[in-house]
């Protein structure tokens, strides 16, 4: 029988993530799920949302529970807060 392979969260910012953790806004409206730990933020996967991936800061992340990470914004202010594009923030 194979193993399954547990996710191991990563400390950020005073934050516990791992990739595929979801991220709803400050309202709890799903908005997509963590695709990479940077060092400057998370970048996370919209494509259930038809959207393009999204990079957002550690100091926009409010906090996170053991199933999801929430963001201090409404999902429409997200892509209007100026932050570098997902590709591009290394």
């Amino acid at each position: 029988m194979a193993k399954v392979k547990e996710k191991q969260d990563k400390r950020v910012h005073g934050l516990s993530v791992h990739e595929g953790l979801p991220l709803v806004d400050k309202d709890s409206n799903y908005v997509g799920k963590i695709k990479e730990i940077r060092k400057a933020g998370l970048i996370i996967d919209r494509s259930a949302l038809h959207c393009p991936d999204l990079f957002i800061p550690y100091d926009a992340c409010l906090h996170n529970g053991p199933d999801q990470i929430k963001v201090e914004l409404a999902i429409g202010e997200l892509d209007e807060q100026g932050w570098p594009e997902a590709d591009t923030n290394k």
